[in-house]
């Protein structure tokens, strides 16, 4: 199993991370259901001490492969009720995904 480590972010933001947690195919068939659930647990402790981050974050393990984890909405955004539940997702992809 890969150690992932999340990279600095660049900028702060008020992205949550709170709608549904999807994975691309490529990261699902490469990445066990542990390390996914430790990024997961790990955006959201995150987020929880930062009080809101940037919709970007960045993994990284110890061969140099590179994760994004890109969330849609901002709180803003869900507050203003302009958009359907369905579009409150964040996605977990290869960086060569994007």
């Amino acid at each position: 199993m890969a150690h992932w480590q999340r990279q600095q972010q660049e900028r702060r933001g008020n992205y949550f991370f709170s709608g549904q947690f999807l994975a691309t195919r490529g990261v699902a068939t490469e990445l066990t259901a542990d390390e996914i659930l430790h990024i997961y647990s790990d955006i959201k402790a995150f987020v929880n001490e930062q009080r809101g981050v940037d919709y970007l974050q960045v993994y990284l393990d110890e061969n140099g492969r590179k994760l994004f984890l890109i969330d849609q909405l901002s709180k803003d955004m869900i507050e203003s009720g302009e958009y359907a539940p369905h579009d409150n997702h964040a996605t977990l992809l290869w960086a060569h995904e994007y």
